[in-house]
């Protein structure tokens, strides 16, 4: 992080990671809002709108939560390049996986990656709590890596017609009960075509099925395998959902901000949804198939 000369740092150590927290303004002669713990901020946006040294300076803030406990929060304040004030509230990592997830070994690479917590279909929770937070706009990403026959969307068209349900193989992130849909991230059984086309990505030129109704436009959805894989593959050579390596003539890796996504809700939330659900769904048994999460964050932001 490039620091302006009147810009210093604090240096924390938790839980064994360095932590680098913006703390003066020097010019101004005392704490910035948020830089200190006795100047905090009401949210990550209201540090962006009141403090402009924090302008593309993303790190970690003092905010107070509306239970009055100050706390330091993961603030992007436009590094991403979706513009400032966004509070983090997942940060995943396949060696770290949330509750109702579970960490498991690559056998072929060793890497660490998230799975769903049962073996048979459905769908394993995980929940990323927005503590009490105001706000309107999502935005985040995922990537990940197929496990054997994924079958994307293909259960909605025959079993699981409903957002509640098992509706892809990959990831569904959604907000409140009940749920509204957020973003979906597919995994699809090969970039080429398969006997049974519903089991190519609805942006495959193999399929012919549109998304579920309630999803629309609003996933992503890649394969990684080249041709007919086997349940035991682990395709690792091939990240998912990062707009890179699809099959010429299907429009999966036609987005240009992938694997990001953003979604501005129709209302604002306030303190209505506790939390945000992000959810591993499965068509078959993992045995048979699967998506594996790599790494994931969501981001939360309240703009008018």
């Amino acid at each position: 992080m490039k620091l302006s000369c009147c810009f210093s740092v604090l240096l924390l150590v938790a839980a064994g990671n360095s932590i680098i927290v913006p703390d003066k303004d020097l010019e101004g002669g005392g704490p910035s809002l948020g830089t200190d713990q006795a100047n905090p901020g009401q949210s990550c946006r209201h540090i962006y709108e009141s403090n402009p040294s924090s302008h593309e300076k993303s790190g970690y803030y003092w905010i107070k939560l509306t239970t009055s406990e100050t706390v330091l929060v993961y603030c992007d304040m436009g590094s991403s390049g979706q513009g400032g004030g966004w509070t983090k509230i997942a940060d995943v990592a396949g060696s770290d996986c949330p509750p109702g997830w579970e960490s498991i070994t690559i056998p072929t690479t060793e890497e660490r990656v998230c799975r769903g917590s049962g073996e048979d279909s459905g769908c394993s929770s995980a929940n990323f709590s927005v503590r009490g937070h105001i706000f309107n706009k999502i935005y985040g990403y995922a990537l990940g890596y197929q496990k054997g026959r994924s079958l994307g969307f293909s259960s909605y068209y025959s079993s699981a017609h409903n957002i509640d349900e098992h509706y892809l193989d990959g990831l569904s992130i959604t907000l409140g009960n009940p749920r509204q849909h957020i973003w979906s991230y597919g995994a699809g059984i090969s970039k080429t075509s398969y006997i049974n086309k519903a089991y190519n990505c609805p942006c495959s030129s193999f399929n012919n099925e549109a998304a579920p109704n309630f999803v629309r436009n609003h996933y992503y959805c890649e394969s990684g395998a080249s041709n007919n894989p086997s349940r035991s593959d682990y395709i690792t050579d091939n990240v998912l959902w990062d707009g890179k390596d699809c099959a010429e003539g299907n429009s999966c890796c036609a987005q240009l901000q992938m694997p990001y996504f953003i979604r501005i809700l129709p209302f604002p939330i306030n303190g209505t949804i506790d939390y945000v659900e992000a959810r591993i769904c499965q068509d078959s048994s993992f045995d048979y198939g699967s998506a594996l999460i790599k790494e994931m964050q969501l981001f939360i932001t309240y703009d008018p």
